[in-house]
Order: C-alpha cells, then structure tokens, then sequence
C-alpha cells in the first residue's frame, strides 16, 4: 500500500492502478464528446437552488453563451477533467447545449467586430461544423482567414464551399470559388482540374476559359512532376476541337518537355503538313525545323526542309500546277474538237 497524505490514509496500489485506468477511458469518452474546447456552450435553463457550486458556477458562465469551453473551464475552481465530467453530464440533461449556427454567425460578427479575426475564424468555422450548407458563414470565415493571411485555409473552405455550391445547382458561383482557390494556394492541381471539368461540360462553346485553365493546369503538373497528368489535359480540349492548331502545337510542346520526340515530331509533321497545304511558308518551316530538331534521323522531313527554305518546293509546286492547267486545256481542247467533229459528220 501507499500513504497518500500525513493524516494516515492509506490507498492500495490496485486502487490508483483502477482509479487510473477510468480517467483515461472516461478522458477517450469526453474527447469524443468534446472534440474541442473552441466549442461554445449555452446554458438552457437557469440555475437552482438544488444545484451544487461547480453546476452553478457552469450555468453562470455560459448563461450569455459567449464563452468557449476553454474559457469556461478556466473560471471554475476544479481540475479540468471533474469540470468537463460535469459539463457533460450537463449536456446529457439538457442543461447545456452547444451554440447553433446563427449563433455562431452572430459570435463571428461580433469579434469582426472588435477586429478579433482570429477569434472569428473559429466561431464561424465552429458554426460550419454544424451548417455547413450556410453561405454567410463560409463566405465570412474565408474573408477573414485571408485576412490573416491563412491562404492554405482559405483556399480549403473555397474548395468545400465550391462543392456545396454544386450541390445547390450553382455551378457559375462554385467556379468562381475554384477559381479563387487556385489563386490562394498554387501548388494545388485540384481546384483547376475540378473548374476544368465545369468548363468542359459546357462544350466547345466555353472553349476559351477551358484553354485558359488548361494552359496552368498542365504548368502545374509539369512542375510537380506529373508528366502523365500533363499528357491528359490537351487530348480532351481536342475532343472538342479536334483541328485547333493552337492546342494541337501545346500537346507537341508537352511531349518535348517531357522527352518524348518522336510523338512530338509526329505532331509537328501533321502539323507542318497541314501549313505546306494552306500555302503558309513561315509556319510550315517552324514546324519542319522543329521536326528536323527532334527526329534528326527523318530524311524526309529533311529534304522537305530544304526544298521549302530553298524555294524549290514552291517553284515545283507552280510547275505542277501549270503542267496540271496546261493537260486540262488540251483535253478540253481534244473534247471540242472531237465534237466538232462528230457534228460535221452528222451533217453529211
């Protein structure tokens, strides 16, 4: 046995071994109920006289349902665990209950108010907690975390506020906020890919915000080192438009950033094709010299190269087209004559 004080009181060691082992199960129990003392609780009813001092002292200080936990527990006279037991047992009686949103929300007006931002963050994300669907409060906590500064926090609630904006058929108002979730924390591909997806869904009609979003979403993840990811993003803007040169160039850039010569040069050969056939010479060598660049070993391209920067091309390319007129002429020629001919013999 051990002596606990000088009055002779003698506890056994399995006694505080047990006394022990329910604190920490009933800690486990009041955390759960308890996840945190930023939480405001209210008195429901007013005190008795059959109350004792720590339940009167408890219902005092929560009466105008202004205080944290924390705050209340440090105006009671008794060790923090005897006084969260008891606000508990408070609460399964109905004595107490936790603040509601719109409490909450007039909480956070409040310490904006007093300019005490940091204070109103938590009271409107505590009223989140339980309305998570209100648009004042994540509206509110998001312009007060930034504010603070908070970027990373803000641009979490912007992304949450974005999904239940959805949920509510809003989907202008939840791009919006992606949108300014990217700007907050830059690093974070998901923003971008979920406004890309909203962008899309409109169809080739919104095809410039989509190309907008698209550029820094493949910037993005070519600097997180998510070359896999980076080859996606183009493919599915051309399932849109499938002949658009400028996202076609962007997917041929995408490859060679990520090492990839040969399906680079393969679109740089369609697309150098593709400019030789609008009679667009400047363009046709940028993307010949590019393809020479990449496949060094492609003779063909190589020799196109040198017959456009030469001229010769474009000198044979007339020739065939006189030869082309000059055959037509004299087979149309041949025809007249032929009719002609067939006319005189009809008459005779």
């Amino acid at each position: 046995s051990v002596d606990e004080d000088q009055a002779g009181v003698r506890v056994s060691a399995s006694e505080i071994l047990m006394e022990a082992m329910r604190r920490v199960d009933e800690w486990q129990r009041l955390k759960r109920a308890i996840p945190t003392f930023s939480e405001v609780y209210t008195s429901a009813r007013p005190r008795r006289e059959d109350d004792d001092s720590l339940t009167g002292q408890l219902l005092k200080l929560t009466a105008q349902g202004v205080k944290t936990l924390d705050e209340v527990l440090a105006g009671v006279p008794v060790p923090r665990f005897q006084a969260c037991e008891r606000v508990l047992s408070l609460v399964e009686d109905g004595s107490l209950r936790v603040a509601t949103g719109p409490e909450y929300l007039a909480l956070g007006k409040g310490a904006e108010a007093r300019k005490e931002y940091e204070a109103a963050a938590n009271y409107y994300g505590r009223g989140l907690h339980y309305e998570r669907g209100n648009p004042e409060l994540s509206e509110r906590r998001i312009a007060v975390l930034e504010r603070l500064e908070r970027n990373d926090e803000a641009a979490a609630e912007r992304k949450v506020f974005a999904g239940t904006l959805l949920d509510q058929g809003k989907g202008e108002q939840a791009e919006r906020q992606f949108l300014e979730a990217g700007r907050l924390s830059p690093a974070d591909p998901l923003p971008r890919e979920r406004l890309l997806e909203l962008q899309l869904k409109r169809g080739a009609g919104d095809l410039d915000s989509a190309r907008a979003t698209s550029k820094e979403l493949v910037a993005l993840y070519l600097r997180l080192g998510l070359g896999e990811k980076a080859k996606g993003v183009y493919p599915r803007l051309l399932s849109l438009a499938s002949r658009d040169r400028d996202l076609r160039e962007r997917q041929a850039a995408v490859h060679e950033e990520l090492n990839e010569p040969k399906v680079a040069g393969q679109l740089r050969r369609e697309l150098a094709a593709e400019a030789l056939k609008r009679k667009d010479v400047d363009e046709t060598l940028v993307q010949l010299r590019q393809v020479v660049a990449l496949l060094p070993d492609d003779a063909k391209s190589q020799a196109l190269l040198e017959e456009v920067e030469s001229g010769q091309y474009q000198t044979s390319r007339r020739v065939r087209r006189w030869r082309g007129v000059l055959a037509l002429s004299v087979l149309i020629a041949a025809v007249g004559f032929s009719w002609s001919a067939y006319e005189v013999m009809a008459l005779g």
